[in-house]
């Protein structure tokens, strides 16, 4: 299965090219939050994003970037593409042959926070609401 994502990489990299700019996991470094799902169900990629659409103004509120990545596709709410060594990484390191879906959260400080089998947002967002750096954005927000 790694197999199949890897060369769906090389496919990914024509798209790339023609973007104006990727996206590295570093760019996003104390500025947002990411989650990330990989998947190698092209169906189960279609439930994932109008779940994340569907809450959109809480990821919104938590500085959350999403990027869902599958054999045929890297879908995003930010405007440029994750990078392809940056999926690459993630895949190789996360991402087993017989996982469905892994859904990661990596946090403003670059550390990945959660690794779960499922997409769960009430759960990243209480998580997410009780770390540190939340508070006390959600504290500057009532001032």
């Amino acid at each position: 299965m790694k197999t199949i994502l890897f060369l769906s990489l090389f496919f990914l990299s024509l798209f790339e090219s023609i973007a104006s700019e990727v996206v590295t996991l570093d760019d996003l470094k104390w500025q947002n939050r990411i989650v990330i799902c990989l998947t190698n169900d092209r169906k189960l990629t279609d439930s994932l994003l109008q779940e994340l659409e569907a809450n959109e103004m809480e990821i919104q509120d938590r500085d959350i970037v999403y990027f869902l990545i599958n054999p045929t596709a890297s879908l995003s709410n930010s405007n440029n593409p994750i990078s392809l060594e940056d999926m690459g990484d993630l895949i190789h390191n996360y991402f087993d042959n017989d996982d469905r879906l892994k859904v990661l959260l990596i946090g403003k400080d670059g550390g990945v926070k959660m690794e779960a089998d499922n997409l769960d947002l009430e759960y990243i967002f209480r998580l997410i609401d009780s770390m540190p750096m939340r508070r006390q954005e959600m504290k500057v927000d009532t001032d």
